[in-house]
């Protein structure tokens, strides 16, 4: 797990998002998502977002689930945040 946030790169960050997204992915129950392609569920791309208020974070893209896949999102969110993620967090799933 990095220790030292300030000193990766956003490209460092976002693998180490996809690949804790992914390891949620394979640790996740087949029962959390009703709407969800799991052959080929994972976590294609990353961002970094910044809105008109100031306010910035990270979000996680993970494909082939339906867009209303809550549990799913929340799973991996609570995986991401417990490997020791200090940002804010948004996951997000479609098709």
């Amino acid at each position: 797990m990095p220790t030292d946030w300030a000193q990766m790169t956003r490209a460092e960050i976002f693998e180490w998002l996809k690949s804790q997204a992914n390891a949620a992915i394979g640790a996740a129950s087949h029962d959390i998502g009703r709407a969800v392609n799991w052959a080929d569920l994972s976590c294609r791309y990353c961002e970094y977002w910044i809105d008109s208020f100031g306010c910035s974070g990270y979000r996680v893209h993970l494909k082939e689930a339906s867009p209303t896949a809550h549990e799913l999102q929340k799973y991996v969110f609570e995986h991401i945040k417990q490997a020791g993620f200090p940002f804010d967090l948004d996951v997000r799933t479609e098709w």
